[in-house]
């Protein structure tokens, strides 16, 4: 847990936030990038995780990301929407990217 953190301190930005939501998850918020721009972040991140190894190999991570489009949105929805497409990469094979929008 205290490589994964000092992976990820690694690859923030001073402007970022970064929090541990509860057990292995984490979440980072990454203002004014697009989801274009989140995306190719969580990509370099998820590379990075690989040189963290443990036992049994690399460390690998399934990033969900969830773009704010509304100032209405709050923390929660905006989580929740992250969590699902997270779930959604681990239901697809694990260690990748998946990324959602705002349907409204």
């Amino acid at each position: 847990m205290i490589a994964l953190a000092d992976c990820l301190r690694a690859q923030a930005r001073k402007t970022d936030l970064i929090g541990r939501i509860g057990g292995e998850e984490f979440a980072l918020l990454l203002p004014g990038l697009n989801l274009e721009q989140a995306e190719d972040r969580a990509e370099k991140l998820r590379l990075a995780t690989h040189q963290i190894l443990r036992p049994d190999g690399p460390l690998t991570v399934s990033i969900g990301i969830a773009e704010c489009h509304s100032h209405g949105e709050t923390t929660d929805a905006l989580l929740a929407r992250a969590d699902k497409a997270m779930r959604h990469a681990k239901q697809n094979g694990r260690d990748q990217v998946v990324a959602t929008v705002r349907t409204n």
